[in-house]
């Protein structure tokens, strides 16, 4: 055989090979694509409109309408069997900040007083009840001046079942959040007709799932609903510590486990945009939480529909916006929660004081002359409002 044959096998050897492994390579992308999919496919999907009228989006400024930065809105709701009308009680904006390569989690008071065009003032919680989740994307829209176009749903009593599918989580319970969880644990049991033992003493447990939801219901505490939507936000940050730290073999056998128990507007397309965006960027390595409106634009309001929270409409969209877009937290704005968390930064590079001034002050620096507050509950919070 030539030198020059021999030199043709060999390039035509390699040809197969490359295509032997690009073959291979598709088809383990193709097998990934549709495993996510059907994973996705088990997801409860419901159509809403998309548009910008029917969900109350006014056009935002051009750098608020970056398409890295994507809001979604997620309710918790109490839905007994049975039930046709039901509130949301825990109301969040998930904003996945692929621009600032961050998760950020905005909890919106649930009793919070706002206007709407159809029922005109209600609480936020009431919206959900009034037209399900389309329009209580509408008004938390036209509340805060957001451009929603999707949402997440989860029944509390799926939340039972999704904290007892990862294991339960470990929550540091307060002597005074103590009888409080006992007691609503106990009303969730009896409901599931199970038998239910009280925890004896505070500090960390690990939580079951009734136990975990109670615990996210306590409102009750000197704290109040700001308490209430504080451990909410603990209790969602220790289950995406645990799922993160499960590490990525169990991932599929998880997400699997988890899917049934979600409703959702969004297709199978753009969950998986969504999810390989994130991760290649580097998205979901730091989640930030805050909550509105912030402790210090908040007063009460006695109506007729109940007791309400007011505040200020035009301070709480400035600072909902510099958080989301600007990556800037509101000064002040105290937030009792465990934060013990690799998930939750120490610290932010911007902060904004109450009148919507900037101030490039680090927290860190901040926190060392005045570091914590007593809250009236006896217990210290940190003032960098993480």
């Amino acid at each position: 055989m030539s030198k020059r044959n021999s030199e043709k096998k060999n390039k035509n050897k390699k040809r197969k090979v490359a295509l032997i492994v690009l073959s291979v390579f598709l088809v383990a992308i193709l097998g990934v694509v549709f495993w996510a999919y059907s994973i996705f496919g088990s997801i409860k999907t419901k159509e809403i409109s998309k548009n910008k009228v029917d969900l109350g989006i006014s056009e935002l400024p051009p750098e608020e309408a970056n398409k890295d930065i994507i809001n979604i809105a997620l309710f918790g709701v109490d839905k007994r069997p049975g039930e046709t009308v039901f509130r949301s009680d825990a109301i969040m904006v998930l904003t996945i900040d692929n621009l600032h390569n961050k998760i950020k989690m905005s909890s919106l008071m649930r009793d919070s007083y706002v206007e709407t065009e159809k029922h005109g003032g209600i609480k936020l919680t009431e919206a959900y009840a009034y037209g399900g989740p389309e329009f209580a994307i509408k008004t938390i829209n036209q509340t805060f001046n957001l451009n929603i176009q999707d949402y997440a749903t989860v029944n509390f009593e799926s939340m039972e079942d999704i904290v007892n599918e990862l294991g339960g989580v470990e929550i540091d319970v307060t002597a005074e959040e103590l009888p409080h969880l006992n007691g609503y644990a106990s009303d969730q049991s009896y409901a599931r007709d199970a038998e239910y033992t009280p925890l004896a003493t505070p500090g960390k447990h690990i939580l079951n799932g009734t136990q975990a939801v109670a615990y996210a219901r306590i409102r009750y505490t000197a704290s109040s609903d700001f308490g209430r939507t504080d451990r909410q936000r603990t209790v969602l940050a220790a289950l995406a510590n645990k799922i993160l730290q499960s590490g990525t073999t169990k991932f599929p056998s998880i997400i699997s486990k988890l899917a049934p128990f979600v409703e959702t507007s969004m297709n199978s397309t753009q969950m998986l945009k969504i999810a390989t965006s994130s991760f290649l960027s580097g998205t979901t390595s730091e989640l930030v939480q805050q909550r509105f409106p912030t402790t210090q634009e908040v007063y009460p309001l006695e109506l007729s529909i109940g007791e309400c929270i007011g505040f200020d409409k035009k301070i709480t969209q400035q600072q909902i916006h510099d958080f989301i877009y600007n990556d800037i937290i509101p000064v002040g704005n105290q937030l009792n929660v465990d934060n013990n968390t690799n998930l939750f930064t120490e610290e932010q590079p911007k902060t904004t004081t109450p009148n919507n001034t900037n101030n490039t002050t680090n927290t860190n620096t901040q926190n060392k002359s005045n570091n914590t507050t007593n809250n009236s509950n006896g217990t210290t919070t940190n003032n960098s409002a993480h």
